[in-house]
């Protein structure tokens, strides 16, 4: 009698035991991804110091918009584009610099940050709403910009 007692007990601490380990691994898997946030920051100057100590806004930059994309996943983002969406839904891609080349794609490591800065005067719209990262495979990354971040 107690032979039959202790095998079912251990059958079913086999089997939550097992079950536990399942839950933990689906767990696991669906954290184990590259994850990306977008960090927008707006109405920004840049400044000129000279070296007597004077310090003048630069009048040609004009405003610009910083925006750092932070890799919090566990593994590493490939990005293709970046872009802003206006209330249209139009796409203003900033994936080029000033002459007009196509920028090569960006590898953010697990734990590393790229930060783009960016003329208002580059942007065709001021009516943007959203800003889109897209990677290598195709996911998209979406941030809002609320009305009160830009002028």
């Amino acid at each position: 009698m107690t032979n039959d007692v202790a095998t079912t007990f251990a059958a079913w601490f086999g089997a939550l035991g097992t079950f536990g380990l399942t839950v933990f691994e689906i767990y696991k898997y669906s954290k184990d991804k590259p994850n990306l946030k977008i960090i927008c920051d707006f109405n920004r100057e840049i400044v000129n110091e000279y070296l007597d100590g004077r310090t003048e806004v630069d009048k040609v930059q004009g405003t610009i918009w910083s925006i750092t994309l932070a890799n919090i996943g566990s593994k590493p983002v490939i990005l293709t584009s970046v872009g802003v969406e206006n209330h249209e839904g139009q796409d203003a891609i900033i994936g080029k610099d000033s002459i007009g080349n196509k920028v090569k794609k960006q590898k953010i490591e697990p734990g590393d940050s790229l930060n783009l800065i960016i003329s208002e005067k580059l942007l065709s719209s001021k009516n943007l709403k959203t800003v889109v990262v897209t990677s290598a495979v195709g996911k998209r990354y979406r941030k809002r910009v609320y009305f009160w971040q830009k002028k």
